[in-house]
């Protein structure tokens, strides 16, 4: 958990990194998985699938992942609010205020 005064920011992002990498978030959240344009389909087409640690994924599974590695940072601080931290925007762009 990162303390509100940041004084473990050192082992906090280590500790962060090494989960992104684990779950296979860490694209997002260093910013190397963007996320894709919106695909037009045609009416009863769906966008197929993507494995979940692919480096390509559908806009959908883009979205959810991304969630998953702003959920991996902002649920290990002590106290978001009390450090000022924004949490909208990509999970890249909210790593990036830390």
């Amino acid at each position: 958990m990162l303390k509100n005064d940041k004084s473990n920011w050192a082992s906090f992002k280590i500790r962060i990194e090494q989960s992104a990498t684990r779950t296979g978030v860490k694209g997002y959240l260093d910013g190397t998985i963007t996320r894709p344009p919106i695909v037009l389909l045609s009416l009863g087409q769906t966008e197929p699938q993507t494995p979940f640690y692919s480096k390509a994924p559908s806009r959908d599974e883009w979205d959810f992942r991304d969630g998953c590695a702003t959920a991996l940072v902002v649920q290990n601080i002590i106290d978001p609010v009390a450090i000022g931290l924004n949490v909208t925007g990509t999970s890249a762009e909210i790593w990036a205020r830390l």
